[in-house]
């Protein structure tokens, strides 16, 4: 299929803020000595259950090898920012947690999102809502094409009923939670997904 103008235009946006967003974690992660990589494993760590925070579910999250996580979190350990916790139940799964000194790192590090939600804050919400309906689309359709490993949106669980209430403000429903939701509410990263079966169309 033959990709138009505005096509281009918008891969080229999208690639230009791509950039912006690696020069600042790069940034970041320089005045800490520590790789950009390392600066979102702390912050994902930071951010998500215990139960998503192993070395397999990094390296599926990120799209990198075992190898290369494995070596940025033995980095991260023998800093003191992260340790490794047994599960109760088998003594082979470890899971990944921030110490103390991680979750200061975390206050230290956040302006590496900060400085781009100030820029967010002076656009109008009904803008930022358009926008934020096209990208969860967008990565949906990446997804679907296994472009994206993981994709914890609503827009790619099985308790999602897209459209449940046409012309409502709040048109989708998650069945798990029995909410309506707006385009604005649609998670990217929720803890309570269940990915629909492989047949099934998301």
């Amino acid at each position: 299929m033959a990709m138009s103008d505005l096509d281009r235009r918008l891969f080229q946006a999208l690639e230009k803020l791509g950039a912006a967003l690696k020069s600042q974690i790069w940034e970041v992660a320089q005045q800490h000595q520590l790789s950009p990589i390392m600066v979102q494993f702390i912050f994902y760590l930071g951010r998500h259950p215990r139960r998503f925070c192993t070395l397999s579910n990094l390296a599926l999250e990120f799209s990198l090898t075992k190898a290369t996580v494995c070596e940025a979190i033995t980095s991260l350990e023998r800093k003191g920012y992260i340790r490794k916790i047994p599960d109760e139940r088998d003594a082979r799964l470890k899971y990944l947690s921030l110490t103390s000194s991680g979750h200061e790192l975390i206050d230290q590090i956040e302006s590496y999102e900060r400085w781009f939600l100030t820029y967010l804050s002076q656009f109008p919400e009904k803008k930022k809502e358009a926008v934020y309906a096209f990208l969860i689309e967008l990565l949906k359709k990446l997804k679907q094409q296994g472009n994206i490993k993981n994709l914890r949106s609503c827009v790619a669980c099985e308790n999602f009923e897209k459209n449940k209430f046409p012309r409502s403000r709040k048109p989708h429903l998650c069945r798990l939670l029995n909410l309506r939701l707006a385009e604005k509410d649609i998670q990217i990263d929720c803890p309570s997904n269940s990915p629909p079966a492989l047949t099934a169309s998301i």
